[in-house]
Order: C-alpha cells, then structure tokens, then sequence
C-alpha cells in the first residue's frame, strides 16, 4: 500500500452565507488516475483552488505527501510538487510552443527568467538546459513538431497541451488538470487520454476535474461526484455511473413520478 500524495480532511469553504464546499475528504493515491465530476455550481472549482492555494479552506485540512499545506500561497504547494491547469488557460500568444514550454521550467531555475536574459556563461548553459527539458516534455504530449509554431496558429486541442506542457516544466508530482477536453473534438479528447496516460506511466498523480463523461469513464480509476459543495459518490466509473445520487443530479428529478 502507497501512502496518498494528497490527502483532503473534511474541507469547507464558504463566501459569506453560501457554502460552496461542505465536508469533503478524500485521498489519492500516487500514480492513480482521478476524476472529479458534478454539475455546474457543484463546488469543483472552488475546491481545487483550495486545494492549489488560491483560497484557504474555510476549515479542514489538506496534506501533501504528508506535509500539511493547508491554507499554504500557491507559489508555495508549486514548488512541493502540486501543478494545475485552468479551464480558460491561454498559452503566451506571440512565444513559440517551446518558449511557452520553457516558461514552467524557469520556475525550477537558478537564474529565472529575465536573469537568463543577460546572457552570462553559466546563464547560457541552464537556458539551454530548460530548453532541452521543455522539447522532452513537448516530445511526450506528441507537440515537438511545434516547437516553433505560435500557439495561436495551433487548433484547439493542441494549444490545451501547450498549456499542460507548460506546466510539466515545474516537475510536479501531482498534476490537476481542469477541464482539460472542454470544447474539443472527440479525436482531440482521444489524443488528451493518450497523454494523460503517458504522463502516469512516467509517474505522475493526475486529478481531473471534467464535465465530459465518456472522457472521465474511459480514462479514471476512480470518480469522485459532488453536488451542491458535498460529496455525494466515490468509487469506480462503473459504480459512479449507477449511483442514484449521481444520475439525480446530472437529470434531474422526474416531476410526474
């Protein structure tokens, strides 16, 4: 048995009156797979940002890797290894998919961005450095042929993995991809799934959050459905699809029954 990479305790936050997240724990375990599920307004979002330190829960607790990073900046559970997505993510629109690339991994350098700017030998050799990991982490999400491309000539679906590229330049363990099919073609979803199960195979945690249903039941291990803040199913997809609770809240309630 792994011990989980994050761990969630009982969190809630509200804004003023409304509880927007009441109560939800969960675990993840390395290397897994996850989906979160709920319709519009459920809680989805608002719970990832409490979890990637955007907000600070209301009460409860969030662990990572066993540290507790409960109400921790942003900038700070990053550099633990906690990386997301945003759903209306956009890629640096004049940067080339590398240099989009290259952007993530400044996060992990010595000089940072604008430093490397002055050219210095030692600067030189870590901008060629974070150069070389960027086109690796091109050439898994099947974008090295872009390399040099702007974003803004790429489709849709392409320009999402620059935005995923982007974010593997932080090294992150735990990879929190929101929405990452929204919008896009089927055969675009069915190129995602490949990616997210090459990025598993090379030992990344990875937590969706995701309307698309035939993309969260062909590719999770696990889904984890909310309604209205509060967890209402955790389980596989098959049992997850079946759970009364779960088709309630995406159909609704038959008045005339």
């Amino acid at each position: 048995m792994h011990n989980p990479i994050l761990e969630v305790q009982d969190v809630s936050k509200s804004f003023g009156g409304v509880q927007a997240v009441q109560d939800v724990s969960f675990s993840l375990v390395p290397g897994s797979i996850t989906s979160m599920i709920g319709p519009n307004g459920a809680g989805k979002s608002t719970l990832v940002n409490c979890l990637a330190g955007l907000y600070a829960p209301t009460r409860g607790r969030v662990f990572f890797e066993g540290n507790e990073v409960t109400g921790s900046p942003a900038h700070k559970i990053a550099r633990y290894g906690m990386a997301r997505t945003f759903q209306l993510e956009e890629p640096f629109p004049y940067l080339t998919v590398l240099q989009n690339a290259m952007v993530g991994c400044h996060t992990k350098s010595k000089a940072g961005m604008f430093a490397s700017s002055l050219k210095l030998p030692w600067m030189t050799r870590e901008e060629r450095r974070i150069a070389d990991q960027a086109m690796a982490n091109l050439a898994v999400l099947g974008l090295a042929q872009h390399a040099y491309d702007l974003p803004l000539n790429l489709p849709l679906g392409e320009r999402k993995l620059v935005g995923i590229a982007r974010t593997l330049g932080m090294q992150p363990k735990l990879l929190i991809l929101d929405e990452p099919v929204g919008g896009l073609a089927t055969h675009e979803a069915h190129k995602v799934v490949e990616v997210i199960r090459a990025l598993v195979s090379q030992g990344l945690t990875i937590f969706i959050i995701e309307h698309n249903m035939p993309f969260v039941m062909s590719v999770s291990q696990r889904v984890i459905a909310l309604e209205q803040g509060r967890k209402i199913a955790d389980g596989t997809p098959e049992e997850v699809q079946k759970n009364e609770d779960v088709i309630l809240a995406y159909l609704g309630k038959d008045e005339d029954a």
